[in-house]
């Protein structure tokens, strides 16, 4: 395994022993459900079958990828799931398992949306401070999410497989993503996936993963080798859900070919201030490497590369995966834990403050209405950066530190904007009116 330097060590986090491999395999979900959404789009709503594990304060939601269910997360709802301060969320898209399968062409923001419309209907606790992961089409799907919900609405990204769009696939993905889409027969189907995401020497392989070890045949055997464990557990995952129509297949082909998030976009992203990893294989033949590399690269996050690993790191790597999860979603937390104490402090000081003159009225201290300066990019990030947030009755907030911290922390609480000519942002943001000037200078 490799990474691009960036702080990706997650060497310290312990791996389940086969006893607590074997108690979380056993595990059932907290809750099941359906949810309708789409229920103003046509052509007809949409209802979404999902599953909670746990029942922890830290949420994390899990997008599954292209033609599969949220069956397929099995390790990681069950590690998180069985850790006290976590709950977490599959669900299968549009078009799959228990979910509804409309006809028609669907596309990776159209899911994106039902997606935010599932987390607004299971309470306000999974609009705020989230964790978000995606692999293949649900990373897809997670870039589109990231842009259209409010601020602070995410406190994590996790981009596994995944690609920003337009960039040719292996050839081996041009021949078996549609013979895997469309072939009926369930047995015909793993002789063409296995081999195609799982790279040939792992197959042969006997199983070194916690959970592989801990797995065990319909007669209550150790599995000999990954095939027989990979065949032993999608066999067992297809007899409980129901076998995808058509018409999802094509419809979620159609939304994985189409995607394509422009480097702009892409830029908008990463202005969120949201932490963000991204994780590939070296030998994934549905999604090339090198998108994860331009993904790292465009939002500046770090990159997991398992070398020999195949598209399924999420199966074939769970440990591995699952620890670097654990690490970013710790250290992502902790960033969003003291932003918010010291936003809480920076609020508390405004409304104690009688500094300043006050020049107009308003009701609500809400969100920004603000114009700033942005440092460019070549500006040293330990460049400090002073913020002073005036609202329009004279109340001030004063924003003090190394201005990549200050600039992402007025990004989470809404402030935004597009570079104007002369070097200033002109940022609007729904909410109140406070004008925000930021002055730059090294030290």
């Amino acid at each position: 395994m490799v990474s691009n330097g960036r702080n990706v060590d997650a060497s310290e986090v312990p791996r389940p022993s086969l006893e607590e491999a074997a108690a979380m395999l056993a595990l059932k979900p907290h809750k099941t459900g359906k949810v309708h959404v789409a229920k103003s789009r046509r052509p007809e709503p949409v209802s979404l079958y999902y599953e909670l594990w746990g029942t922890g304060k830290r949420k994390v939601m899990f997008i599954m990828g292209l033609n599969m269910s949220a069956q397929q997360w099995e390790f990681q709802v069950k590690y998180f799931g069985s850790r006290p301060d976590y709950q977490a969320l599959c669900f299968d898209n549009r078009g799959v398992g228990f979910s509804s399968a409309p006809s028609g062409f669907y596309s990776t923001s159209e899911m994106a949306v039902d997606a935010y419309e599932l987390m607004v209907a299971l309470g306000p606790e999974w609009t705020k401070d989230v964790h978000v992961v995606g692999v293949s089409m649900g990373g897809m799907i997670l870039q589109e999410l990231a842009l259209l919900a409010p601020p602070r609405t995410f406190a994590s990204f996790s981009l596994l497989s995944t690609t920003a769009g337009r960039g040719l696939p292996p050839f081996g993905a041009f021949l078996n993503i549609p013979r895997m889409a469309m072939t009926r027969n369930h047995q015909d189907r793993l002789s063409v996936m296995i081999p195609t995401i799982f790279p040939t020497e792992w197959l042969s392989e006997p199983p070194s993963s916690s959970f592989g070890k801990a797995a065990r045949d319909p007669e209550g055997k150790p599995y000999k080798t990954n095939l027989e464990w990979s065949e032993g557990k999608f066999a067992a995952k297809a007899a409980l859900v129901p076998q995808q129509p058509p018409q999802g297949a094509l419809g979620q082909l159609a939304a994985a070919m189409a995607h394509h998030l422009s480097a702009s976009r892409l830029d908008k992203m990463r202005k969120l201030g949201v932490e963000t990893l991204v994780m590939t294989g070296t030998w994934d033949n549905l999604v090339r490497p090198e998108n994860s590399t331009y993904l790292a690269h465009h939002l500046r996050a770090p990159l997991v590369v398992f070398e020999g690993s195949g598209h399924a790191i999420l199966s074939e790597k769970p440990d591995e995966t699952n620890a670097h999860l654990l690490t970013h979603f710790e250290r992502a937390q902790a960033r969003v834990d003291r932003e918010r104490r010291d936003w809480d402090a920076y609020h508390e000081e405004d409304f104690d403050s009688s500094d300043g003159e006050a020049s107009g009225s308003r009701q609500n201290y809400a969100g920004f209405d603000a114009t700033y300066r942005r440092p460019s990019d070549d500006v040293a990030p330990a460049a400090e950066a002073r913020a002073t947030l005036v609202s329009h009755d004279g109340r001030e907030v004063h924003v003090h530190g190394a201005w990549r911290d200050v600039d992402r922390e007025l990004r989470r609480w809404g402030v935004e904007g597009d570079a104007t000519d002369d070097g200033s942002d002109t940022v609007e943001n729904k909410g109140m009116d406070v004008q925000a000037e930021m002055g730059l200078f090294c030290i």
